[in-house]
């Protein structure tokens, strides 16, 4: 914005950022693009990551360096407060300026979008043909009614002009104009690196926050418009017209290098919703990109029934890295319901054959989707065992303008009259066929992987590097535990720097898993203060009787970890609580949970496991029955659910909880696996259940059967199995 411009192209301050930078907004990218091919001079301004007030300062202080006669808004439902404020104090402080918004939003909800704003036009469906329209008739004080494509307020009247012809030819666009946007300073720390010898390279691998995919910087290029599906929870389901629209991939392939060699980028997202919908397309992309000798990286997204191993090894070879794969629900009632239709037989052999290829797979899927109940949601978690993805991501279905799932919501009363003139940036859960109760039950059905490491006192030859090790974990999951194999985690020598290397690649999940007695050493307490917010501590607890804690761990180290705890909790930490259930400490569960109950407590997990995330055997001399137990263990829960307390069972199958409803059972966790110290991932569902528990010929009748482990074995030897309940 060194000189004057015409236009001046923003996207508002996000209230809930994107985790991975993809680039400058790509639609307003092509904007600004088609604008300058019709000679007008365009700055932009990128807002994402910026609070409101600051924002909206910069907007306007922008604005009157360009000397920009028209402003273009990008609007989303989550932006939507900003966008709001932004145009009304535009045109408070400069009223001479003439206000267009446009983008998702803007497409779905024009009239909402223009009185809440005040803006003077608005832009629906394709904006590179009606922005430049408008922008010219601005320019010339020409009247802009009867432009298609754009809709205005006149005299507080909505008009919507005829809607604009969508662009059948996009190969006739040029290419984004992200060099309006200070994209290469974001992108720095992924241009033209190399891997390491894990081929993770934490430069491109690992976000800050809630990562949508393994790139933490790259550049998002889209090959095609439009979906051939209609999802019902899809803003792609509400397109009109050509339902896809395709660059050919000698034009794709030729933008793909043009950013590469101008501008040394490396890494991309093709941005497609279904990347490989046109098999022989997909191969001419990568044959194309494969003979031009393009040394990218790239990802996409697409769907199970779309890829097979020829096409798998080209995109490999072309430089694919990772695939995510769109399954939402293994429930053929819901692969109906909501307009998908994905046979989920495929998904397995599709994962197996990505891996085969050397590509990452990413399985993402949702939870309260239309038609979902116990029974489907059940389905899932019975695949979700079998399954052993890259990483997988599980969502509750939200409602989002223009989804075919947003009329119902309206008519439920989830999106009441008016509440998009509101800055709720949050979309509401689709809670129109169960109640919010249910729904959230249901969303805790399947939870996203735990990665658990246990660590030496110091890592020999044949082992990762610690670094390795972490970065490995959380390219695999959300949420990474660690703890000390002989000895306590907070007391290695490596502390530091495991605090350190979770900084450095964004790990916003990690968990300690401790006794809490270091944290009465001042020292330990100030290495791990200043990572108070993003670290997790797992206080572990022999049993909730002191005597037999002191027993296993030493004299007074009972003391010394609730001691611990409430210095931690003190000081802001938050934590939870592993409590190994045994005779002597059954009675005295919910006096326990008590003396930790307070800010910071967030959980409380009664384990019949020899540690959280490891299989093993224990011994049964101090383990009384679960009959015996039942009565401690359900007083400790109902004191967890009045003080908001998360409460789970461990080693226990979920038939023997039924009168605990409470608790989340052990088989809640399909995808958790233990990393060896060789970087080799363990299923732990699996392992547990064929190495160290059984069912007996009963349960063959159960319904539960699919997503249950079974029963300790050395459990059943003592006690034996008369405890399980089939479940019809």
């Amino acid at each position: 914005m060194k000189k004057k411009s015409q236009v001046l192209l923003i996207n508002p301050p996000n209230p809930d950022p994107a985790p991975n930078y993809f680039g400058p907004p790509y639609g307003l990218s092509l904007i600004a693009a088609s604008l300058r091919r019709a000679g007008l001079g365009v700055a932009c301004l990128d807002l994402d990551d910026c609070a409101r007030d600051p924002g909206i300062s910069s907007a306007i202080s922008a604005a009157r360096k360009s000397g920009a006669k028209i402003v273009g808004i990008a609007a989303q439902s989550s932006t939507r407060d900003a966008v709001y404020r932004m145009s009304r104090e535009f045109k408070t402080a400069l009223p001479e300026v003439k206000i267009v918004v446009g983008g998702a939003f803007s497409t779905a909800m024009p009239e909402t979008l223009l009185r809440n704003s005040g803006a003077d036009a608005a832009v629906i469906g394709d904006g590179e043909e009606t922005m430049t329209e408008l922008a010219r008739a601005f320019l010339k004080g020409a009247s802009i009614s009867g432009i298609p494509g754009a809709a205005t307020l006149t005299k507080g009247a909505f008009f919507s002009a005829p809607p604009r012809a969508q662009i059948k030819n996009i190969d006739s666009l040029p290419y984004p104009y992200f060099e309006a946007f200070d994209f290469r300073k974001k992108l720095a720390p992924a241009l033209l690196r190399s891997p390491d010898l894990l081929g993770f390279d934490p430069a491109y691998n690992y976000a800050r926050g809630r990562r949508c995919c393994a790139m933490r910087a790259s550049l998002m290029l889209i090959s095609s418009r439009g979906c051939v599906y209609s999802c019902a929870f899809c803003p792609m389901s509400g397109e009109k017209g050509i339902k896809i629209r395709f660059h050919s991939p000698e034009y794709f392939v030729s933008m793909a290098e043009d950013f590469h060699r101008r501008h040394g980028v490396r890494d991309f997202v093709f941005g497609d919703n279904f990347f490989t919908c046109d098999r022989a397309r997909a191969l001419k992309i990568c044959g194309e990109i494969t003979r031009r000798k393009l040394n990218i990286r790239w990802m996409c997204m697409t769907r199970a029934d779309a890829t097979d191993p020829v096409l798998l090894r080209a995109m490999a070879g072309a430089g694919c890295v990772e695939i995510s794969y769109g399954v939402e629900s293994f429930a053929p009632e819901i692969q109906k319901a909501t307009g998908k239709f994905l046979d989920p037989a495929l998904v397995t052999p599709c994962l197996e054959n990505t891996r085969a290829a050397g590509i990452h797979g990413v399985l993402m899927l949702m939870s309260g989707s239309p038609g979902e109940s116990e029974d489907t949601i059940r389905t899932t978690l019975t695949s979700c065992r079998r399954l052993a993805p890259d990483r997988a991501m599980i969502k509750k279905t939200r409602v989002y303008p223009g989804t075919a799932i947003h009329s119902a919501a309206v008519r439920a009363g989830i999106i009441p009259r008016g509440y998009y003139d509101g800055p709720d940036h949050k979309a509401p859960y689709y809670t129109a066929e169960l109640p919010r109760a249910e729904f959230d039950r249901l969303g805790e059905f399947i939870r996203e992987r735990t990665i658990y490491i246990d660590l030496p006192e110091k890592l020999s030859k044949k082992d990762l590097s610690l670094r390795q090790l972490i970065l490995l974990a959380y390219h695999r999951a959300e949420r990474v535990s660690l703890g000390g194999k002989k000895k306590d985690l907070l007391l290695l020598p490596f502390l530091p720097e495991i605090l350190r290397l979770a900084g450095e690649v964004g790990l916003h999940e990690l968990e300690l898993r401790t006794d809490a007695s270091a944290l009465l050493c001042g020292s330990t307490l100030r290495t791990l203060e200043p990572h108070i917010r993003s670290v997790r501590l797992l206080v572990n607890f022999e049993s909730a009787a002191r005597p037999i804690h002191d027993g296993v761990r030493g004299r007074g180290s009972f003391a010394a970890s609730l001691a611990g705890a409430a210095i931690w909790r003190r000081r802001g930490g938050t934590l939870g609580a592993v409590i190994r259930l045994t005779n002597s400490g059954r009675e005295d569960l919910s006096g326990f949970c008590a003396r930790l109950a307070g800010p910071g407590f967030s959980g409380a997990e009664f384990s019949l496991e020899p540690r959280p995330g490891l299989s093993g055997v224990f011994s049964t001399e101090s383990v009384p029955k679960w009959t015996n137990l039942r009565s401690g263990v359900r007083a400790a829960a109902d004191f967890c659910g009045r003080n908001g307390i998360a409460a789970a069972v461990s080693g226990v199958p979920e038939c023997m909880l039924s009168d605990i409803p409470a608790v989340r059972p052990e088989n809640r966790a399909p995808f958790d696996e233990r990393l060896s110290l060789s970087g080799e991932p363990v299923p732990l569902s699996f392992e547990r259940e064929t190495l160290f528990k059984m069912k007996p010929p009963r349960c063959r009748a159960c319904r539960w059967r699919g997503h249950c482990e079974g029963l300790w074995k050395s459990y059943a030897e003592h006690y034996g199995t008369s405890e399980l309940r089939v479940r019809k």
